[in-house]
Order: C-alpha cells, then sequence, then structure tokens
C-alpha cells in the first residue's frame, strides 16, 4: 500500500526534507523565487517516479517523470496559475509523498507540518464551555473510529464557515461538507464503498486551511500526516517583499 508521509519543516517553511522509513528515497522541496518550487529528489534506484502539481480540487497543472533515474532536480515555474492552494505530489511505487502550498498573484507560502493527534483535551474542554474561549483559530482533531470510519471534532469555530471536502489523490471532491453559525462540529464520516488509494482531508476556515493525509486500504484508514496554513503568513511575505 502507498503511504502518504510526514513531513519535517526547516528554515521556517520555506524548506522541507522528507524521508520514509521503508524507503530510501529522499525529497526536498524548497520555495526558490516568488513563486517557484525547486525539488530535489534523491536514492529513486532506476524506478518510476511521478512529480506533479495539484491544486486541491484534484486538477493536475504540472506533470511529469523521472525514469531509470537515480535523481531528480527541477525548478517549478507556478507563474500565470490561477491563485489557490496547491499540492506538489511525488510517487514512486508504494510511496507518495506530498507537500501543500498557496499560490498568489504574487508569491507562494508552504504548508507547515503539524501534529495529528494530542487535541482532544482542548476539544472536550471548548465544546463544553460557553463559547468564551480566547484561542482564535480552531481546534481540529482527526480520529480512526473504526476500520472505515473517520470522525471530526472541530471546536472555537466562532460561527464562521467551515468548508471540509474529501479528496483522493489526483481525484474530484469524493465527499463535501458546509458548516455554519456553529460553535463546534462532531461527525463520523463513513468510507465504507469508497475506492482503496490515498486521500486527503482539505478543511478551510476564512483564516487557515489544513490538510489531513489518509490511507485507506483492506486494513482499514490510516491518518498519515497533516499540515497547516494560516492566512496571515500570506500577509507577511508580502511585506518582507516590498522590502
Amino acid at each position: 500500500m502507498k503511504n502518504v508521509l510526514p513531513l519535517i519543516t526547516i528554515s521556517f517553511a520555506f524548506a522541507i526534507s522528507l524521508s520514509a522509513q521503508n524507503d530510501p528515497m529522499i525529497v526536498k522541496i524548497r520555495q526558490s523565487a516568488a513563486q517557484k518550487i525547486d525539488v530535489q529528489l534523491a536514492n529513486l534506484e532506476k524506478k518510476r517516479t511521478g512529480i506533479s502539481v495539484q491544486d486541491v480540487k484534484g486538477n493536475t497543472w504540472v506533470s511529469e517523470y523521472a525514469w531509470n533515474e537515480t535523481g531528480y532536480h527541477k525548478t517549478i515555474n507556478m507563474t500565470g496559475m490561477p491563485p489557490g492552494e496547491y499540492l506538489v505530489v511525488i510517487n514512486k511505487q508504494n510511496t507518495i509523498q506530498t507537500q501543500a502550498f498557496m499560490l498568489t498573484t504574487k508569491h507562494l507560502v508552504l504548508f507547515e507540518a503539524a501534529k495529528t493527534n494530542g487535541e482532544e483535551e482542548a476539544i472536550a474542554k471548548l465544546v463544553s464551555f460557553d463559547n468564551k474561549s480566547t484561542t482564535r483559530n480552531i481546534i481540529t482533531n482527526i480520529t480512526k473510529e473504526s476500520n472505515n470510519i473517520i470522525k471530526i471534532q472541530l471546536a472555537n469555530l466562532q460561527g464562521k464557515q467551515i468548508v471540509m471536502n474529501l479528496h483522493q489523490i489526483g481525484n474530484n471532491s469524493a465527499m463535501e461538507v458546509k458548516v455554519s453559525g456553529e460553535q463546534g462540529y462532531s461527525k463520523n464520516w463513513n468510507l465504507t464503498g469508497m475506492p482503496f488509494g490515498d486521500y486527503y482531508l482539505h478543511l478551510q476556515t476564512p483564516e487557515e486551511s489544513f490538510l489531513y493525509f489518509l490511507e485507506f486500504g483492506k486494513e482499514g484508514i490510516t491518518i498519515q500526516s497533516k499540515q497547516h496554513l494560516e492566512y496571515s503568513r500570506l500577509l507577511i511575505n508580502e511585506k518582507l517583499a516590498v522590502k
């Protein structure tokens, strides 16, 4: 089965380094210019490796392959692509490594890696209290409820509109839910009947965006990793660009 692997963020998320315990492939992704990403791959073992850029709706904008090579290095220019959220997807046989980024008309910002668990206590406190939390950001907690079911818990929504989409990588949305005017959300999503493969849950608020990467196979659901971007970072980058 394919594994969507967590990322290690260094240099304030302008450079990303990835590695897998069961695969020698090494992936390094960094922002090389305002709207360019530099992709370096090593230890490909001459195996067919796909490199693509997809938007979070499942549309592919860049696609190519490394054939019979041990390494790969290319700078991908995003100039002219519509503003929005995208994924760099590296696919080498049974391993998928993915990095999200936000593209604006002037620059791009890489998502940062985040923990996938440990937020249950904060969820419980906020959902049961009187909505007077001083925390600005929402709290998310996605867990495996059973082999085919994931539990989605959100707190501190403050009535904001939240849009959640479940995608199979490279395909259109399989499920979409919108929440508005609520302080919290807790529901089970059933993946029974969906094709086996690699998925991501895209959760978007007016201030930030989350991506949870999942694997769905015969053994059930595995929550692989989580990436996060606060939109305030876009404004910071614009000010730095002006300077």
